[in-house]
């Protein structure tokens, strides 16, 4: 979600059409459960509706990130998506519907959480 999310808003700053973005992403590699099913469907619509709390995800990330540390894996992607869905999470609500993280990077430009 947080890649598909990026490649989003990186694009839309480009200049490029999100909607086609998804569509091209669908018919190559880049496909996954989130371009088919929630970046259309939740995010470009602004529906922010598929069901899923961000608390969840962000507790979720968080055993992953934290399962790494415990058994000495270097695992950067796991902390920097822990961050950032935590920041999420702490802008709009762990009781918000996940792709509503989507929102908190939109304005801020996707910059690292760490800034």
């Amino acid at each position: 979600f947080v890649a598909a999310a990026e490649a989003i808003l990186v694009g839309e700053r480009f200049g490029l059409d999100p909607g086609v973005m998804i569509d091209v992403m669908n018919a190559s590699s880049g496909r996954s459960f989130n371009t088919e099913n929630l970046m259309k469907q939740q995010v470009i619509s602004r529906q922010f509706a598929s069901g899923f709390a961000l608390g969840l995800l962000a507790k979720d990330v968080k055993i992953a990130s934290d399962l790494a540390g415990a058994i000495d894996v270097e695992a950067p992607l796991s902390q920097l998506v822990t961050d950032l869905i935590g920041e999420a999470r702490d802008h709009v609500g762990a009781e918000r519907d996940h792709t509503q993280a989507f929102t908190v990077w939109e304005k801020r430009g996707m910059r690292s959480a760490a800034e």
